[in-house]
């Protein structure tokens, strides 16, 4: 199971912030921030290789920096919260954040092994709240086959977009062409990445 690491470190935010001087809390903000920053440059570098006829870093060579940059952070992680989460209470904030922590460890640290994976699940969320925000606005939403109705048209919205074509236009094409098509083939035709723009 991957956890998102997003999710561990938010427990950490407010006892920082409420706190006079800096502890474990901060230290654990700081010790994400050198993990975040490796996230970072991964991603600049994946945005620059193309500008340089070079191909995107491939999960092996991502699952590479992350072994040797971000797999030491995490060990030192790890063995800081063993010794600390014994000198905080259990109730306590910084004590509840910490076994958060440690009891999901090995699903934080689960994307250090596949390059495909990411630290968080941000990107996730991101699409998700687009959903959740709208529903309120649907009318008649109130039956499972209406839900299944919502799920398949948000497919197709999020498809278009990762395609890199403009929802509504993709949408209009779609149900303008669909009573039209007589085979498979033909609705295979209308999927977002066969329509993708070359440019």
């Amino acid at each position: 199971m991957v956890y998102c690491n997003a999710h561990s470190r938010r427990h950490y935010e407010p006892i920082a912030k409420a706190a006079k001087q800096a502890g474990i809390a901060s230290h654990m903000l700081s010790e994400y921030q050198r993990l975040y920053a490796i996230e970072s440059e991964i991603k600049t570098t994946n945005i620059d290789r193309p500008k340089k006829g070079l191909p995107l870093l491939t999960p092996d060579e991502i699952k590479d920096i992350r072994q040797n940059k971000a797999k030491p952070i995490l060990n030192n992680i790890k063995e800081y919260l063993d010794k600390k989460i014994m000198q905080a209470p259990p109730k306590s904030l910084i004590g509840v954040a910490m076994a958060y922590t440690i009891k999901y460890w090995s699903g934080l640290i689960k994307y250090l092994d596949d390059g495909r994976l990411s630290i968080d699940n941000n990107h996730t969320e991101r699409i998700i709240r687009k959903f959740v925000m709208a529903r309120n606005n649907f009318l008649f939403a109130d039956t499972v086959e209406c839900a299944k109705a919502l799920c398949i048209l948000f497919s197709l919205i999020q498809s278009a977009i990762l395609n890199g074509l403009e929802p509504y236009e993709y949408l209009v094409k779609v149900f303008k062409a669909i009573p039209y098509c007589k085979t498979v083939e033909d609705y295979i035709v209308l999927m977002p990445w066969n329509l993708k723009s070359p440019t």
